[in-house]
Formats: structure tokens, sequence, C-alpha cells
């Protein structure tokens, strides 16, 4: 969908607004048009940094699901030693961090406004393992945790998984004024999806 300069007034007015993301680049585009219409919105760098970090988390979850079938790994069973060979694989350079196989179902963002508040929904074709629903509910705690997101946006613990980029939402939320519970997520059988719910009245001031 192209993306007009009354994106504002068109997501006022109850529009939903949905893109269909199978590369980086569509993502850097649809980034580009928003900014054309919200570049002046004190809000729309932390809009900006969620876009990013949930459609890259999308798309990494989306390509370990994958990976794990083509190379013979449960994940259940053998989470720990596929994850291991899938990271090894991406340091390889022999998974695209940008584009997803054209086996595996595009991420889907949507933009819509939800009572008083504007909301980004990223969501994919995948369930969430217990052990990857524990992981991520972890970084959710330590991100609800205020005075700890500081140490672990220091580089104290820079490996990957480590949630980094979920902590850094946490912390620009807090510096927005803006309370922990406005980033969710939720998985079921058939997606995983995460949100961020923005005051409307932020896009006015």
């Amino acid at each position: 969908m192209q993306l007009e300069k009354d994106l504002k007034e068109r997501i006022q007015s109850g529009e939903i607004i949905h893109f269909s993301i199978q590369d980086i680049g569509s993502m850097n585009s649809i980034i580009e048009k928003l900014s054309i219409n919200l570049s002046d919105v004190p809000i729309f760098s932390l809009l900006k940094t969620a876009i990013i970090e949930f459609v890259l988390n999308a798309f990494k979850a989306s390509q370990k699901r994958r990976f794990f079938i083509d190379h013979g790994y449960s994940i259940i069973n053998d989470y720990k030693a596929g994850l291991e060979a899938f990271r090894r694989a991406i340091n390889d350079g022999k998974i695209k961090g940008n584009i997803l196989d054209k086996n595996i179902k595009p991420v889907h963002m949507i933009l819509k406004r939800e009572n008083e508040f504007f909301k980004l929904t990223v969501s994919n074709a995948v369930t969430m393992t217990e052990e990857e629903f524990r992981i991520v509910q972890k970084i959710f705690l330590q991100g609800r945790e205020i005075s700890g997101i500081e140490d672990h946006l220091s580089g104290n613990n820079e490996a990957e998984g480590a949630g980094l980029g979920l902590l850094l939402i946490f912390s620009m939320l807090k510096n927005a004024n803006l309370p922990p519970s406005y980033i969710l997520f939720d998985t079921d059988r058939d997606e995983t999806k995460f949100e961020l719910l923005i005051p409307l009245a932020c896009f006015t001031s």
C-alpha cells in the first residue's frame, strides 16, 4: 500500500493500514514513507525502532523454523543444538538475514487506531515454544524493571538473544514518559505478535 501525506488523519479516522513484508528492503521503504508523514512527531524514533526490532525478530524466528525443518532438528527436542547450528549458519553467511525464502510466509505489519491509541502490530506465522516464551517473558520482566535496563544496554550482555533491542524500546518508552505496559507480545497456535501502543496525543504534540 502506498502511504500518502495524510497518514495521521487516516489512522485517526480508524483506517487499518496493512503491510506484507518479505525482505528488509520492503521494511526500509515503509519506514522511509512513514518518515515523510511522521518525521515531525517527537515519538517517531520510538515507532521506527519498534518496527525494526519487531520485524527483524519476526524474520529471524521464521528463518529459524525453516532451518530446523531443513536440517532435521526438532524445535522441541533439539532446540539448543538447532539454535547453535542456526547461529553458526548466520555468522557464516549461509542464511541471508535480509530476505525471507519464498517457502516462508511473510511478516505482517498493521498500523491502526485503537480507542485513543496508535497501535503497531507485527506478526508472523510462528508459534513460540515454551522455552522461547520463557526467554521473551524474562526480557519483558527485565524491561519493566526500569532501573536495570541501562545495565543491559551498556554492553554487558551482547549475546544474540539477550533482548537488547526490546530493552531499548522499554528504555525509549521510559524516556517518553510512557509506561512499559505499552509494549506487548502474545503467541498462539497460528502466530506470534508484538505490539506497541502510542497515545494519539503524542502525534498531535
